[in-house]
């Protein structure tokens, strides 16, 4: 799309709505957008764990160093020995490793767009956020 196609979008869309309305609208868009980012990554979290339960990891072990993948925390113990033993955990691994990176990037710039040019309250913003994350870490944490 072009600016002035965008513009002209955001024209209509004043035109429909109050300016405090539309503005209220991009703010729950961006919010909506970090919640995603969170349940994805949480989402592939838990992919990642059951890919490496698959090839013989105990479920604690291999719940951790998915996470550790992820977040790129990069823990040395036998553990991580252990994960990187066989092809087909050294490919989850670093798959959960890339993934991790980008859902890192795509979060921060999504929760950067979050507080920025918006009309609306950033207190309000902020408590969207982590009310929406609490309740997925909540969901994610049932089975």
């Amino acid at each position: 799309m072009r600016e002035t196609d965008v513009s002209l979008v955001q024209q209509i869309l004043v035109a429909l709505y109050s300016e405090r309305d539309f503005h209220a609208m991009i703010a729950i868009y961006r919010i909506l957008s970090v919640l995603l980012i969170f349940a994805t990554s949480l989402l592939i979290v838990r992919i990642g764990s059951i890919a490496l339960q698959m090839t013989g990891l105990s479920p604690n072990v291999a719940s951790f160093q998915s996470v550790s993948a992820f977040s790129g925390a990069g823990y040395t113990t036998e553990e991580a020995e252990q994960t990187v033993s066989t092809p087909g955990r050294r490919k989850t691994v670093k798959a959960l490793i890339r993934l991790g990176s980008i859902g890192l990037v795509g979060a921060l710039a999504s929760l950067t767009l979050s507080f920025t040019k918006t009309n609306t309250n950033n207190t309000i913003t902020l408590a969207y956020i982590l009310g929406g994350s609490g309740l997925l870490v909540l969901a994610a944490r049932s089975r």
